[in-house]
């Protein structure tokens, strides 16, 4: 029976992703840390908003590259989509981290314009893989508002309705890999109904994080923040069913050539 596949893919190298990487590794649960390299070093623009919380030190992405459950992957320099500023962040982590292998690129705000920078292009520059957001498709904003209510209601069947597409086809062409944003809204039983859908049904979620942050915490209410006490219970849900249905991925994977 074709088994499920999980990837925990943690957006910017936010310095609380330091520890749900550690957290969702005790559950035996790999990650893959796309890094936004000029958010490290402390180089991003001041008209840049999209950070409001610390980054991780270089020192720390360093550590999680040569950790055996953690993939490092590309997030751009400045957190654009401009192909000059993904190949400076690509060059920077090069020098960092001296990977072993081509990285893959994982888009800032989850969505390329492919006119612009058709996907031959990242494929010439080396890249593995280009991670993208859910699918969306001809009806994307019944999609949206499918989505949305499911949050507002808490309904796992409509949120699942809402990705399944995504699901279904989370990798395309062997290159173009879609994944489903963790929102401060979604609940806890929604994400265990996506897991259990994949294990049922062989399918694959890379779930997107941002922050993963305790109540207390500044900027628990931000909408790309997901509380801590449930994300545990997510790694330890998803390592019950390890190797029962379900198995854990780096991001490149996930392509037909590579084993998880």
């Amino acid at each position: 029976m074709k088994q499920g596949k999980i990837v925990f893919s943690f957006d910017d190298a936010r310095v609380d992703s330091y520890d749900a990487i550690k957290i969702a590794q005790s559950y035996g649960i790999k990650s893959t840390l796309n890094v936004t390299t000029g958010f490290v070093e402390g180089d991003l623009p001041d008209t840049n908003d999209d950070f409001p919380v610390t980054s991780m030190t270089k020192e720390q992405v360093v550590e999680l590259a040569n950790n055996s459950f953690v993939e490092i992957a590309c997030h751009s320099h400045n957190h654009t989509n401009e192909y000059e500023d993904i190949i400076k962040g690509k060059n920077i982590l090069y020098d960092w981290i001296c990977p072993k292998s081509n990285l893959g690129f994982v888009s800032p705000g989850s969505s390329v314009d492919f006119n612009k920078n058709p996907l031959s292009k990242f494929k010439e520059a080396g890249f593995l893989y280009v991670r993208i957001g859910p699918i969306w498709g001809r009806y994307a904003m019944i999609f949206r508002i499918i989505r949305k209510l499911s949050r507002i209601i808490g309904s796992s069947l409509l949120f699942y309705f809402g990705y399944k597409n995504t699901l279904n086809n989370a990798i395309k062409d062997n290159y173009l890999i879609h994944g489903v944003p963790v929102i401060h809204d979604n609940t806890l039983c929604q994400f265990k109904y996506l897991v259990d859908k994949c294990a049922q049904k062989g399918l694959t979620c890379v779930f997107i994080f941002h922050s993963i942050l305790s109540k207390n915490d500044k900027m628990y209410d931000d909408n790309w923040s997901w509380d801590k006490e449930n994300y545990i219970q997510l790694c330890e849900y998803i390592n019950s069913k390890l190797n029962n249905g379900i198995v854990t991925c780096f991001t490149y994977e996930l392509l037909n050539k590579e084993r998880c």
